[in-house]
């Protein structure tokens, strides 16, 4: 019996969304990546976790429209791929879903959208060199103001991609893209407030700086490394006590805590730049083939052992200071070892 491929496309998909579906809750509720999961897959790894959108979408009869909406972005197939959710309250309740993997063999992308709300599913989107971002490339239906279906390619480019904040444009062409109509729709992405802990335990990355700062270029995620010390709890900083040390900026609860840390900085800045201490610690042979390295933390999972503050990466599916007072000669050891490696490198 034949079968076409885009019948066995959908049943495929639906099968993988379905069993996908209990999979997040058992883990963690967006997943993580793979340990070996291609490089390339992190590319879009910055969708992972819940987005606050606000969209402008070109209507038919040539006025603009504004609204709110939400993107979720989860790691599926145990961490082998990505899946993001696409919602907005004003253009008819649009509703969309995208999956996204790295085809190794290509080395290329292949991502599909299914729209909730027909059931179809997008021709493959394929993706194109650009300078800034990611651009994606599809063709998809579409039905004019006569009633007409016709074929739209679109162009859908990620650009000013940070930690708290993305930007997302979508441009049409009617004539195979010989010309384009850029912006037809865009769409301004922001992390919600209670996302501010929540960070990625992704591969170490080389080349990463030797203090951990966000992008503001705030250490220890902002909060006040002098309260650690002395009052023995995670207490964030304000902005009116301020001071910079080794290129990364400090900030502190009082006064009185700004003045102990100029007077005696390296007393008090985090270990180990303030990456978390445990991934310093990390052995290959037992950690799944998760390497020794630079990794994210929260701030309000911390240590201060021996007079050193360490801070730690935390989520629900891996509890970092945990692994690190289990034991904790062990991993002072490793991370010893493995900081010298990275200073002298």
């Amino acid at each position: 019996m034949y079968h076409s491929p885009i019948r066995l496309l959908t049943a495929t998909l639906w099968t993988v969304l379905v069993l996908t579906g209990t999979s997040h809750a058992r883990a963690d509720e967006y997943g993580v990546p793979h340990p070996d999961a291609p490089p390339e897959l992190l590319q879009f790894g910055f969708l992972i976790g819940p987005w606050i959108c606000d969209m402008d979408w070109l209507q038919q009869d040539g006025t603009r429209a504004q609204g709110k909406g939400t993107w979720t972005g989860r790691w599926m197939m145990d961490g082998w791929a990505i899946q993001d959710d696409y919602r907005d309250g004003f253009y008819k309740g649009f509703r969309a879903t995208t999956f996204r993997a790295w085809n190794r063999r290509e080395k290329a992308w292949l991502g599909y959208w299914l729209d909730g709300r027909s059931g179809t599913w997008s021709r493959p989107l394929v993706q194109e060199e650009t300078d800034q971002g990611l651009r994606l490339r599809t063709v998809t239906a579409f039905r004019n103001a006569d009633g007409e279906t016709v074929d739209v390619e679109l162009r859908y480019h990620f650009h000013e991609i940070a930690d708290r904040a993305f930007s997302w444009r979508q441009d049409s062409s009617l004539d195979g893209g010989k010309t384009w109509r850029e912006g037809t729709m865009t769409i301004e992405c922001i992390r919600p407030a209670s996302w501010t802990k929540k960070v990625a335990w992704t591969r170490p990355d080389e080349a990463a700086p030797a203090v951990n700062a966000d992008t503001e270029g705030l250490a220890a995620g902002g909060y006040d490394v002098v309260a650690y010390h002395l009052k023995g709890k995670a207490l964030p900083g304000a902005a009116q006590h301020e001071t910079e040390h080794d290129g990364a900026r400090y900030r502190f609860a009082s006064a009185e805590h700004l003045r102990r840390f100029e007077q005696d900085p390296g007393r008090y800045a985090p270990a180990y730049g303030g990456w978390c201490a445990y991934g310093f610690a990390l052995d290959p042979a037992t950690s799944g083939g998760w390497e020794p390295g630079p990794y994210p933390i929260d701030p309000e999972s911390f240590l201060v052992e021996d007079g050193r503050l360490l801070l730690f990466y935390l989520k629900p599916e891996f509890d970092a200071k945990a692994a690190w007072l289990a034991d904790p000669d062990g991993a002072r050891e490793r991370a010893e070892r493995n900081w010298a490696k990275r200073a002298d490198s």
